[in-house]
């Protein structure tokens, strides 16, 4: 079982032809998940897109208290400004927990 925090974000853009591009070219940028991956705590950032104009970003950190240091880093840059003038809905944030298998269920 990982000893990790999985934070997920899911950001659903407007389905404009061109948010969702914004937002991946920030992601690439010097700005983007170059300081997420940074960022203390951090220690995996994976993203995934689906034909819905949704795009999430599923991340491995130390702990929940060090995402929330991230996010809150995030939302003082304007990040969040600018995220929210591309996307149609407000940004699902989640955590998971592991499930232990390896008993077997017994």
């Amino acid at each position: 079982m990982s000893k990790y925090q999985t934070a997920c974000a899911k950001f659903t853009f407007f389905n404009d032809g061109v948010s969702k591009g914004k937002f991946i070219d920030f992601c690439n940028g010097e700005k983007g998940l170059n300081v997420t991956r940074g960022w203390d705590g951090c220690h995996s950032v994976e993203c995934y897109e689906r034909d819905d104009n949704s795009v999430t970003i599923w991340q491995k950190w130390e702990s929940k208290e060090h995402h929330q240091s991230y996010v809150k880093y995030r939302k003082e840059q304007g990040d969040f400004d600018f995220l929210n003038t591309l996307i149609s809905d407000k940004p699902d944030i989640f955590y998971l927990d592991p499930v232990d298998f390896t008993d077997g269920g017994k």
